[in-house]
């Protein structure tokens, strides 16, 4: 296989949204001699001291503009070495409710912003239909970072990130938190039962001695594999509809 074949074997995988090729006998067989290839991130090891999450105290931080500085300089997770972007957070910084996605894709790491990319797209089309927009809502993930290949963040990634995230929660203070997804869902709940059995119900977020009120919807995605269960998901925005009248929130 010549050079210009392999070049385009792995530009076809990056659009698979695969970060790194392993160096195997095989795919070494494939190549003759060594070839460059611009823009593929190499795959980094984990640093062997990473900051104690418990130990990263925010509670000096005010407003989302510190925090998000702080995030910035923020060089305890492996993650933010292979991302372009840290995608923060976006919307109504004053908002009475917060969205919480699982992690940034290949959309959200170009572009700096959360839920852009297709299944973003989805997100936001199923919340227009209850009112909610960018406009009056604040949505952010559990992690600020693409994990490469889109895989699923791990516990340690979660547990470095959730300093941030609790302290995000803190400074909006909102009055409802929708929670997008299995992966977010078991970072904040803290319940291992499937999304089908905890979606349409209401749970309490404890931080700091403070509840914040939060219910569950499914991933985007899995709606894009699974359209059936969009009538389920159709159902828990009409849930979320109600609550939001009968909780008085302002959108």
């Amino acid at each position: 296989m010549n050079s210009n074949k392999i070049i385009s074997l792995v530009k076809f995988y990056q659009s698979m949204g695969i970060d790194y090729l392993a160096d195997s006998p095989a795919l070494k067989s494939l190549v003759s001699s060594p070839i460059e290839v611009n823009n593929m991130p190499k795959k980094i090891n984990t640093p062997q001291e990473i900051p104690t999450p418990n130990l990263l105290n925010l509670s000096h931080i005010n407003t989302l503009e510190e925090l998000k500085q702080e995030l910035l300089n923020f060089d305890g997770c492996s993650l933010k070495k292979t991302a372009i972007n840290t995608v923060f957070g976006a919307g109504n910084q004053t908002a009475e409710i917060m969205v919480i996605g699982e992690a940034p894709g290949a959309d959200e790491d170009e572009q700096g912003e959360p839920f852009v990319g297709r299944s973003g797209k989805l997100l936001m089309a199923a919340l227009a239909s209850v009112g909610l927009s960018r406009e009056n809502i604040f949505i952010t993930n559990t992690i600020f970072w693409r994990p490469p290949g889109n895989r699923n963040p791990t516990i340690e990634e979660m547990q470095l990130c959730y300093p941030f995230l609790s302290r995000m929660i803190e400074i909006i203070n909102p009055k409802m938190i929708i929670i997008v997804g299995k992966v977010a869902t078991s970072n904040l709940i803290k319940i291992d039962l499937p999304i089908s059995k905890m979606r349409g119900k209401w749970y309490d977020i404890a931080i700091n001695n403070k509840n914040f009120s939060a219910t569950i919807v499914f991933h985007p995605s899995y709606l894009l594999r699974n359209p059936s269960q969009k009538k389920a998901m159709w159902l828990d925005l009409l849930e979320i509809k109600d609550k939001i009248h009968s909780m008085e929130i302002n959108i």
